[in-house]
């Protein structure tokens, strides 16, 4: 019962858990404590643990990339602004980051906080996303509360 009640709580609708391993190739690793894997954060992956957050971060990413095509299919093609470059401009630029940051900081920090108790290794290509993650999110959440 607490596990489906957590799931909602910490927004992970698209159940990452059993697709994840599918994509991503990491070494095992066991669950830091039971109290850890009743809260549905079995790994020390940032990138598991994260879960749906994670999707949602990545498709952030790809409106930043959406974007800056069509600005430069606009400056290309000498076409004026659009309602949907307006629309991604004004959303994109602090809105999008301040509101991910904001809503999902203490999921993110607990996931960087486990993360952070194991040892870095670079051994698969998932690995070194997983790393990369953890480092530039690290930045960001250590930053953020000191830019308000």
């Amino acid at each position: 019962m607490y596990e489906k009640m957590i799931s909602m709580a910490s927004f992970d609708l698209f159940y990452t858990d059993d697709w994840f391993p599918l994509i991503f190739s990491f070494t095992d690793d066991a669950p830091h404590s039971d109290g850890f894997e009743a809260a549905n954060m079995e790994s020390t992956y940032t990138i598991m643990n994260l879960g749906t957050l994670f999707v949602i971060f990545l498709f952030g990413l790809l409106q930043y990339v959406l974007y800056a095509i069509a600005k430069m299919l606009q400056k290309c093609c000498s076409c004026r602004e659009n309602s949907c470059t307006k629309k991604l401009k004004r959303d994109l630029f602090w809105g999008l980051p301040m509101n991910f940051i904001y809503q999902s900081y203490f999921e993110v920090a607990f996931a960087l906080l486990l993360n952070y108790e194991r040892s870095i290794d670079w051994d698969t290509p998932s690995c070194f996303l997983n790393n990369a993650v953890f480092f530039i999110f690290s930045l960001v959440y250590a930053v953020f509360p000191f830019l308000l």
